[in-house]
């Protein structure tokens, strides 16, 4: 049904609008059509790599700083915000899995695994200092791609540390509830 109903928009969106002849007035004879002003610009082949209004030089400008931000970018320290994560993963998830259970503290569990890494790595980088070179093309290439790819390795370090972190904090829960339950005479 669905389908059918697509298929027959396609097929009004195709048809040409046609207007009803005022009542009285003889239908109008289509004329015919007004030449163009300008000759119609030839489309440039998608396989060229050329964009319309970009020269040469503002292209390599370009690629100049989208590799300049990429090396920028893998220079700077994940791995203490990605420890962090781990630390805020195990603090939350053990204490939870002791007090409230593995199961009821799903919920917990997956904010503390997440949570750092949603939060932290979404958020925008500073660029560093002396990024700017002057040149418009470069500079929004470097912007771009530093912030992309520090962002990226923010993001995939920090959710690994977290859910790390969280896993061991469920372990470490598990053994202190294990501990408590027989200190209390419990049998499992």
């Amino acid at each position: 049904m669905l389908i059918a109903l697509c298929l027959t928009g396609l097929a009004f969106a195709e048809e040409p609008p046609s207007a009803p002849p005022a009542s009285g007035e003889p239908a109008a004879e289509p004329s015919a059509p007004a030449p163009a002003a300008e000759p119609p610009v030839a489309a440039v082949p998608l396989g060229s790599g050329e964009l319309f209004g970009v020269t040469p030089e503002e292209r390599a400008a370009y690629e100049e700083g989208r590799r300049r931000g990429v090396e920028a970018a893998r220079a700077e320290d994940v791995l203490r915000p990605s420890l962090i994560a781990g630390a805020i993963g195990l603090g939350l998830a053990a204490p939870t899995v002791l007090l409230i259970g593995p199961c009821c503290g799903a919920p917990v569990l997956s904010v503390a695994a997440l949570g750092p890494g949603v939060y932290y790595g979404g958020r925008e980088p500073a660029l560093p200092e002396g990024w700017q070179t002057g040149v418009p093309s470069q500079d929004l290439a470097f912007e771009q791609a530093y912030t992309g790819t520090l962002r990226s390795r923010r993001v995939k370090s920090m959710l690994i540390f977290g859910v790390t972190g969280a896993a061991a904090g469920v372990a470490v829960g598990m053994v202190g509830t294990r501990l408590v339950l027989d200190e209390w005479g419990y049998t499992w």
